[in-house]
């Protein structure tokens, strides 16, 4: 009989790409609709993680259906087709994570479930034989839609064509499926389930803690960089490598990761440790360290950390696999049950069990508990590498925790949102407001100096030069922050603050006083912004977009739809003012090349670090950029000593159809 391996490879790795495939493409569209931040992707992965556990289980099934399953599978593919379509704005629950959810299943659950089925099928009709090949070609698809979306995809094709592009794969995968009719010498019994008690349990442990240990890591480095598909193939791609590596058996030996996974974390909380009391005690060094290269020491050591804690686990689940083929749907089963409860635990539980925890890598203290729930169902060789990478872990939580937030500061309150992680901290005579990593305003305590605007607004700075020479009437504000802007604002001038998280106005009326000195007369609209400003009104002469998520400014915020919405909302001469301040990112070539193309001029101006007195310690260096469709408007920054932005180097504009992060990082 001729091999049908090729023709089941072809189809179990065309299935994986279109997958995660699919997957980037529904999250890269509903980020604008949901704040832009970690979270829309990492609550994205359990419920796609959720999807692939209700395939698992229809593979257990599926083994049941002797020669029927054939033509059952082929009916759940072609009703997939009908599935995959655009997301719709769902706003039902009142929650942005289950609405989130709802929107994700609607667009495209089922056909995620049949793709995600596909292989495990496949297995049961290709015969035992073939097993290993299928999944080696599977976790191929997986890396490879992982590697392509954000290196080529993303910059090159926008999203309407690579729709086209994923139908047409979908048919030829459908094509593929048909071409594989199992034969008769492939029927099997239905799996049986795990024979000693517990066994499945410590399966699911085993799984739950790195897709724990991948949710914690993403957030890491959309708290630090920013939110894309280049930020979220990186850590998924290195889970799923764990995967293959661990169950092809050539991953380095449990030991030694689990031991050399704790030396890095300790020697990482010993390092920063030290760093954050040498700025503590005002050491030189310590004032000039380059936050980029401390930035990235954080998520090289969580990318570490995912990478130990993967090996651990799915060594120990490769070790543990039933060796008889009708053991396997079962197993995988259980460790689709175990990737998705730890998923759930870390995007979904945590904000409901620990609202107002600031801690930021608590995702990380899940992953460790997970982890050692793994180590007590383990063999012995298997709990001594738990035991040590939840151990490493924990080390790793407590040392981010020291040196994300100054040991002087002590915290005054904390907020866990589907938006972000919120601090609220009081040191040295004033109060601070943190977004992830990133300070994103500060006010004096006490009352001679708390209407004096420092952090990134100082007066100093660019955002001073804006007010002191436009002298605007009409001013709009899209994000709050602390709402330190607002003591720019002069009798008879109209202001509008645009702020997508309720939280945020609690804490700016709460705990600083910006907003409320300079009450009455100020609008606060809570909402996202494209959104809010789409619905009209009287036009602005300044808007300033001082929008991020932790460090990074939103990406939907930035496009050429959104700058041509902006200058619909400006009157006659007016000026969008653009904050881009970022430790990797830098969006001013992005913004000339937007500039440029619409016809509108630009100018820009950095305060840098050197510029600022080491006794003004609450003020920040920050980088701002102007745009105009009037040249003229342009005039007086020009004159106060801002660049001419279309001057310098260009890029590629973003648009809503189109944007990666790859050209702006440096």
């Amino acid at each position: 009989m001729t091999s049908v391996a090729p023709r089941h490879r072809a189809a179990a790795c065309l299935a994986s790409f279109l997958v995660f495939h699919l997957e980037l493409v529904l999250v890269k569209e509903l980020l604008p609709r949901y704040g832009g931040g970690a979270y829309v992707w990492t609550t994205s992965v359990a419920v796609f993680q959720g999807l692939v556990l209700a395939a698992a289980l229809y593979a257990v099934l599926a083994r049941r259906g002797g020669r029927a399953r054939y033509g059952v599978h082929l009916a759940f593919v072609a009703a997939g087709a009908f599935g995959a379509i655009a997301p719709r704005d769902t706003r039902v629950a009142g929650s942005p994570g289950v609405d989130l959810a709802l929107a994700l299943v609607l667009a495209a659950g089922p056909a995620l479930f049949a793709l995600a089925a596909t292989t495990a099928v496949l297995d049961d009709w290709a015969g035992a034989a073939e097993a290993r090949g299928l999944y080696a070609a599977s976790n191929a698809g997986a890396l490879a839609a992982l590697g392509l979306f954000p290196l080529v995809l993303e910059p090159w094709v926008p999203l309407d064509r690579q729709r086209h592009l994923w139908w047409g794969l979908y048919l030829l995968e459908f094509g593929l499926l048909a071409s594989c009719r199992p034969g008769a010498s492939r029927e099997r019994t239905a799996a049986a389930p795990p024979s000693e008690p517990g066994r499945g349990w410590a399966w699911a442990a085993a799984a739950a803690a790195p897709s724990a240990g991948l949710v914690a890591a993403t957030n890491a480095l959309g708290l630090d960089l920013a939110s894309g598909p280049l930020l979220w193939a990186a850590p998924l791609g290195l889970y799923l490598l764990t995967i293959v590596l661990a169950f092809r058996g050539s991953g380095p030996d449990l030991g030694r990761a689990a031991a050399l996974s704790g030396a890095l974390a300790l020697a990482w909380a010993a390092a920063f440790g030290a760093a954050a009391l040498a700025a503590l005690s005002g050491a030189a060094w310590a004032a000039h360290a380059p936050r980029a290269v401390l930035t990235l020491g954080r998520v090289g050591l969580d990318l570490g950390a995912l990478c130990f804690l993967g090996l651990a686990c799915h060594r120990a689940l490769a070790a543990a696999k039933p060796p008889d083929p009708d053991g396997a749907p079962a197993f995988y089963a259980w460790v689709a049950a175990g990737a998705w409860a730890g998923s759930a635990a870390a995007s979904w539980l945590l904000p409901l069990i620990a609202p107002n925890s600031g801690v930021l890598t608590l995702e990380w203290l899940v992953a460790a508990a997970l982890a050692a729930v793994a180590a007590k169902t383990a063999a012995a060789g298997g709990r001594r590498l738990a035991a040590g990478a939840g151990g490493a872990l924990a080390a790793f939580a407590v040392g981010a925790r020291l040196w994300t937030l100054p040991p002087s500061e002590r915290v005054v309150d904390a907020r866990r949102t589907f938006y972000g992680i919120y601090t609220v901290t009081e040191g040295g005579g004033a109060r601070a407001f943190y977004h992830g990593t990133t300070r994103h305003g500060v006010q004096f305590l006490d009352a001679a100096r708390a209407r004096r605007p420092v952090s990134y607004f100082s007066d100093r700075g660019p955002l001073g030069d804006t007010f002191r020479v436009l002298e605007p009437r009409r001013v709009g504000v899209v994000g709050l922050g602390v709402g330190t802007m607002a003591v720019y604002r002069r009798p008879g001038q109209r202001w509008v603050f645009f702020e997508l998280d309720p939280e945020v106005v609690s804490i700016a009326t709460r705990h600083f006083s910006y907003v409320s000195r300079s009450e009455p007369g100020l609008d606060i609209r809570v909402g996202d912004a494209r959104v809010e400003l789409a619905e009209g009104g009287a036009p602005f002469d300044l808007l300033v977009i001082d929008a991020f998520h932790s460090g990074a400014v939103p990406t939907h915020l930035a496009t050429r739809e959104a700058v041509e919405l902006y200058g619909r909302r400006l009157g006659a001469g007016g000026v969008l003012l653009i904050h881009v301040s970022s430790r990797l990112i830098d969006l001013r070539p992005m913004l000339a090349g937007l500039g440029a193309e619409l016809g509108w001029a630009g100018a820009t101006r950095r305060l840098e670090a050197s510029q600022i007195p080491p006794d003004e310690r609450t003020v920040d260096a920050s980088t701002w950029v102007a745009l105009a469709a009037d040249p003229r408007s342009l005039d007086g920054l020009r004159g106060a000593g801002w660049e001419d932005l279309l001057a310098g180097p260009r890029a590629r504009p973003w648009t809503d159809r189109r944007a990666s992060l790859l050209p702006a990082l440096f």
